[in-house]
């Protein structure tokens, strides 16, 4: 996942990555964010088992990858959660973002720029926040897929402001590498640095991004971005 520099993230849990953002406020001081591949939401019972995932964590925006739903759109899901995705024609890719009801009467913006990119804008203070989950062409897919990809992500990362909270996360299929000779990654990066994961540290220099999961020890099942 990567995040501004200037967030406070703490140690992930459970499902994947978990961030604490201080001073970003609503009713409760704290908004949890968080994302999660989840394989497939195309599938019965599992969209109620993230949801009783995201609750018990209280989890208040997780962005979730490899939905597998077709079409874009938003719909409230229960009392606590409202979820906004975006798809192809097939049940295949997908992304989305389960948002707590408590915030998401501050939604301001919804961009769907594709199956593999989703923005959603949240008008909160003291700064607006701005989720883009993001689901990267595998190792499988071909150059064309993976720039076209990266060129997507550059013009929906032009949709953010200055004094915005950007959070840019997702499953980006790369790897970064312990070597990686940057600041944007921290030490904890994983293996040996390939093509994608060379990209990926490129463009977050470009945009003044840090990859959060890089920064904190943890199970090398975690590293993975």
């Amino acid at each position: 996942a990567l995040s501004l520099r200037q967030a406070d993230p703490h140690p992930p849990r459970q499902p994947d990555r978990v961030l604490r953002i201080r001073g970003v406020k609503t009713r409760r001081n704290n908004i949890n964010v968080a994302t999660w591949n989840v394989r497939t939401l195309y599938k019965i019972g599992q969209l109620a088992s993230v949801i009783k995932e995201a609750r018990r964590l209280q989890i208040d925006v997780l962005g979730v990858s490899e939905t597998r739903w077709t079409g874009n759109g938003r719909y409230r899901v229960d009392e606590n959660y409202e979820m906004i995705f975006a798809g192809k024609d097939t049940h295949e890719q997908g992304v989305g973002i389960l948002i707590h009801t408590r915030i998401s009467d501050k939604i301001s913006a919804i961009i769907p720029k594709s199956e593999r990119i989703l923005l959603v804008r949240l008008e909160v203070k003291p700064k607006p926040m701005v989720i883009i989950q993001v689901y990267a062409p595998t190792a499988e897919s071909s150059t064309a897929e993976i720039n076209n990809f990266y060129n997507d992500l550059e013009e929906v990362m032009r949709c953010s402001k200055n004094n915005d909270v950007v959070f840019l996360m997702g499953d980006f299929n790369a790897k970064v590498g312990k070597d990686h000779g940057s600041q944007v990654a921290g030490r904890y990066a994983l293996g040996e640095q390939n093509e994608r994961g060379e990209m990926l540290v490129e463009f977050a220099e470009r945009h003044d991004l840090v990859i959060c999961n890089t920064w904190f020890k943890q199970h090398e099942r975690r590293l993975y971005t």
